[in-house]
């Protein structure tokens, strides 16, 4: 067996036949594939003439002549010379990888794709590449007023232009996206900082930064110096006031390396700020004149520092003598940091402090108005902002404008034949004769609570492979999330499923501290987060007390959301119908984009070659910034543990893939979710979280191995309840 696992490993590095590792495999597994003449013929074919070169031939073992011809009732012959059983023929999936077993299987309605594949009509020219080879997007009639027609005929939505990401073939929804990114055009095209005009530099290369410029001074820029971006001020003029002609003079400065260094010191509070007075001056917007810093902030700085400078034989900078600035409270505008009787706003403007959540907006970015409901133990509506007491939420009583404290006032306990109803902040138990679980589950679908997607043209078949290709619809997969942490960024995917609970992987975690990371949800796109989403804090992370590193077995965690932004306030616990009611603090707000997904019943696991869908934000060479979406075979424990001889497959794994490993999640969807769709439609429950998808299992044609849901679902409600 492993000098066979060698021979073909040998040939799919020389890449002599497509399907020679799909080949090799179906001689060591023939219940997964099964070996028929065709298939060994197309092999040969492809490899004997490769190996000849290097003077050897096709082995004996490997006569053709020994294998079945594939055909009858139970097999189907793909085209690729692969043998498949009948019952995978249009069945609307791509069992042979050339789409053959689908090529004669669409109705009257549907779009034949030159791959073979059939589509409903609502794919036909909707922006994605359903077909996998576009042939449903070429062609299309753009609506010219919400979509952008690429060079090869493809139109996609205008939300796609200037964000970061590829889309058309030929690149066009990235061009002329200057103005859309704040930045400065030149006449070549290029985009460079708006700061960068007239600063005297060839920035653009061709010189049209620098055309019609004049160096009299009087014009007020944007600041864009790193160092000083968090100012009460945003507009600054040049020269400044240690004689630098330009912020890019500024940047590269001796002095834009001296404070930073002085600051570590810790010699004056206020260093920083007296800084950038200098570096990065205020302009006046209305007089275009300078506003200096004043004299006592000057000459504290000067006092508190210099002495520091000498000891390691540095001068205090000659330019900026403090008799030059005018004195606080003169006929002279100069500037002062905030003193502790203001409120910073997060602009860094400064406002008096009793003007604080006074209901008028003083912050030009309105953070004074900000949080002032949850220091007043209210709760405060999503839209107006407006405060209300906790006893008013769910009362009957709309005292919100947009009626948010009368929405989502019910929910279900799964794990029970329980009704839970949520009114005045706090939860009550239905009790009933004769209710049962099905009752609830009816209710509560009803209700569209957990598991509910919301995407207009949605079909329930989307089939597409999470590598290479498909990108997803914004709502389409409401539950996922971004597990993301200080600089790094997205780290791992998530899932929610609860409305202040997420579900994660045990491994994405190297250190525990909660205030390391964040969730992000409702998120599409990773480099350019949308207005509908939503970011919590970590309040704390519950790894499984079983977790095994070594053999990644038990790899699930828990994880709770912070409740800083807070949407409904605690209220005293009751009790009823024998049960302890948990009551409900600050929950992450429900939308189309973000909703939790169902977490599966005691027991319930989904069949063996049933399909059901991942997502995440996996690696596929560079990281794509839009979610992408694939669908993979569910493949029973046995099989699955005939792929690695090395690693127990234990009760806790979830495998699923394409055998060919044409599909399968791979880097950076650790975490994320792999959802099924119940049998009446509608409804998506969870049942794995991408485990070893980070080691890319595609590459060996092994199926992903998935942390099983089913398994810790008990575990999972002794966290949360």
């Amino acid at each position: 067996m492993r000098l066979c696992s060698r021979f073909f490993s040998y040939l799919g590095r020389l890449s002599c036949y497509r399907h020679i590792m799909l080949f090799g495999c179906s001689l060591a597994l023939p219940q997964v594939v099964l070996p028929c003449a065709s298939f060994c013929e197309a092999a040969r074919e492809g490899c004997e003439p490769v190996l000849q070169m290097f003077n050897a031939s096709w082995p004996d073992f490997l006569r053709c002549s020994q294998f079945s011809v594939c055909g009858g009732k139970e097999h189907f012959l793909c085209a690729t010379g692969i043998c498949v059983p009948q019952k995978l023929v249009c069945n609307g999936f791509n069992d042979c990888d050339d789409w053959s077993d689908e090529t004669h299987c669409c109705a009257d309605e549907e779009f034949r794709c030159n791959t073979g594949r059939c589509l409903p009509p609502p794919l036909r020219c909707d922006g994605y590449d359903d077909c996998g080879d576009l042939s449903d997007e070429l062609n299309s009639v753009c609506n010219l007023s919400r979509e952008h027609r690429c060079g090869d005929g493809r139109c996609v939505s205008r939300d796609w232009l200037c964000d970061g990401d590829h889309d058309c073939l030929d690149k066009s929804d990235e061009l002329n996206c200057c103005k859309s990114q704040g930045l400065l055009e030149c006449g070549n095209g290029q985009c460079i900082p708006s700061a960068f005009r007239c600063d005297g530099e060839d920035d653009c290369k061709d010189g049209s930064d620098e055309e019609h410029c004049s160096r009299e001074q009087g014009r007020c820029e944007p600041i864009s110096l790193e160092l000083c971006m968090n100012l009460p001020y945003n507009l600054t003029s040049y020269p400044n006031l240690l004689g630098h002609l330009s912020q890019r003079e500024s940047s590269v400065s001796w002095e834009s390396s001296l404070f930073p260094a002085l600051v570590q010191t810790g010699c004056y509070q206020y260093l920083m700020f007296y800084a950038c007075t200098l570096l990065v001056p205020k302009c006046d917007p209305v007089s275009l004149q300078r506003v200096p810093p004043c004299r006592s902030l000057c000459r504290d700085a000067k006092e508190k520092c210099e002495s520091v400078l000498s000891i390691v034989g540095l001068q205090w900078p000659e330019d900026s003598d403090c008799s030059q600035f005018p004195e606080d409270g003169g006929d002279a505008a100069c500037l002062l940091p905030c003193s502790p009787s203001h409120f910073k706003c997060r602009s860094g403007r400064c406002v008096l402090g009793i003007k604080r959540c006074d209901g008028h907006l003083d912050c030009d970015d309105h953070s004074d108005e900000e949080n002032c409901c949850s220091e007043r133990a209210l709760w405060e509506c999503p839209a107006s902002k407006a405060c209300i007491k906790p006893s008013m939420i769910c009362d009957g009583f709309s005292d919100c404008p947009l009626m948010e404290d009368e929405a989502n006032c019910s929910l279900s306990d799964q794990s029970g034949s329980v009704l839970t109803v949520f009114k005045t902040a706090a939860e009550y138990q239905v009790c009933a004769d004769e209710w049962n679980h099905q009752l609830s589950s009816l209710t509560c679908s009803q209700l569209g609570l957990c598991g509910q997607r919301q995407v207009g043209g949605v079909t329930r078949h989307r089939r597409k492979r999470i590598l290479g290709g498909r990108v997803s619809r914004q709502g389409a997969w409401p539950w996922q999330c971004s597990l993301q942490s200080g600089q790094s960024g997205h780290v791992c995917g998530c899932v929610l499923i609860a409305r202040k609970w997420v579900l994660t992987v045990a491994h994405c975690f190297e250190r525990e501290s909660a205030d390391l990371w964040k969730v992000v949800l409702g998120l599409t796109n990773l480099d350019h987060p949308a207005a509908h989403s939503q970011s919590r804090g970590v309040r704390s992370i519950i790894v499984h007390p079983r977790y095994n590193r070594a053999v990644v077995d038990y790899d699930i965690s828990v994880v709770q959301l912070d409740s800083e932004v807070r949407r409904r306030r605690p209220a005293a616990s009751q009790t009823r119908c024998g049960r302890t009611d948990v009551s409900v603090f600050d929950q992450v707000e429900e939308t189309a984009f973000v909703r939790p997904v169902c977490l599966p019943r005691p027991g319930q696991l989904p069949s063996p070659d049933s399909y059901c869908y991942i997502t995440g934000w996996g690696h596929m060479g560079n990281r794509p910034f839009k979610l992408q979406e694939g669908e993979v075979r569910i493949i029973s424990l046995p099989q699955c543990q005939s792929y690695f001889d090395m690693k127990t497959i234990t009760a806790r794994m979830l495998c699923a893939g394409y055998e060919a490993g044409t599909v399968d999640s791979c880097m950076g969807d650790s975490g994320g979710p792999l959802v099924c769709e119940e049998a009446d439609g509608g409804r998506w429950t969870l049942f794995g979280l991408t485990s070893w998808g980070s080691v890319c299992f595609s590459k060996v044609l092994g199926p992903g191995v998935y942390s099983n849901v089913t398994h810790f679902t008990p575990w999972i409600r002794q966290q949360i309840y």
